[in-house]
């Protein structure tokens, strides 16, 4: 996987957000996350199978050019990130379950993406490529994204609480200006000579399946977390984890993997809107959640 400037600035950006989120947690929490599992597992089951699933169906009847139709997959195969652990901080939903999701599938990701993407751009495009996601680079970007500056969060909040306490709300605001920074490197930053070429007909040619996909994923996370008997709370951060994807490991598959600027618009769009209408669910619904805990 090559790297860009861009590419080392968006993942310093991310983990400074990790950095605040880490400070805002216990480290109870994620052994509250260890000895009640069934959370985790339901929200694997949905990051990892149903979402993929349903995108490879919606891509395929949604008549879109089938560049579109792969960048919809891989973007399904890209699940939840460093965006879906912020607004988990933001709505004060189970942070912890969220950044161990983004663990864990990060790594399991290293073998479903190359494996279904393959498959996906057989069956939209027939075309096989040879697609390898370099193991070792991908999980040093996942420590040094999540894990390592978490940790360091963590760690700030309990050797100097105080100093944590001051820090957090402010932070909280600064990362989500990061945040947008962070997209708008996402969208301009990565083609400066403006080859990708993404115009307002293509936002609305793909945004209708793309707004399904984000609402399925909401959906899929609430009535999945709802029919295992788990609390609103954790139901709600399961879907903030499926409903929201990894856009920027999206643009590294379809661009610099795959070298193929169309497949990265889906994921570019999806990174335009995604964020606010998660956001906004998780906050309403937290709004009608009397006993949010």
């Amino acid at each position: 996987m090559t790297y860009t400037f861009i590419d080392v600035l968006i993942s310093f950006i991310l983990a400074l957000i990790m950095l605040g989120i880490g400070m805002s947690i216990d480290a109870g929490d994620f052994r509250a996350v260890a000895k009640r599992p069934r959370a985790f597992f339901v929200g694997l089951a949905g990051q990892m199978i149903l979402l993929p699933l349903f995108a490879f169906l919606l891509a395929s009847f949604s008549g879109l050019d089938p560049s579109y139709q792969v960048g919809i997959v891989i973007l399904s195969l890209c699940p939840g990130g460093n965006t879906s652990n912020y607004v988990s901080y933001l709505v004060k939903a189970n942070t912890a379950l969220s950044i161990s999701l983004t663990s864990i599938n990060g790594i399991l990701t290293l073998f479903s993406i190359p494996l279904i993407t393959n498959f996906a751009l057989a069956y939209f495009m027939g075309d096989k490529v040879i697609f390898n996601l370099p193991f070792l680079p991908t999980v040093v970007q996942i420590i040094l994204v999540t894990l390592l500056p978490a940790s360091i969060g963590v760690w700030i909040r309990y050797t100097r609480q105080e100093l944590s306490e001051k820090l957090e709300k402010p932070i909280r605001w600064i990362t989500m200006v990061l945040l947008l920074v962070a997209f708008a490197i996402l969208i301009f930053g990565n083609n400066p000579d403006n080859s990708l070429n993404l115009n307002l007909s293509d936002i609305k040619t793909m945004l209708p399946a793309l707004l399904v996909l984000n609402i399925v994923g909401l959906s899929l996370g609430i009535l999945s977390g709802r029919i295992a008997g788990l609390s609103r709370r954790n139901a709600v951060t399961l879907a903030i984890e499926i409903g929201l994807q990894n856009t920027t490991l999206a643009i590294l598959i379809g661009g610099t993997l795959l070298g193929n600027s169309e497949m990265i618009k889906p994921a570019l769009v999806y990174a335009g809107f995604s964020f606010w209408t998660t956001l906004a669910f998780a906050f309403w619904t937290r709004q009608r959640t009397p006993d949010w805990q």
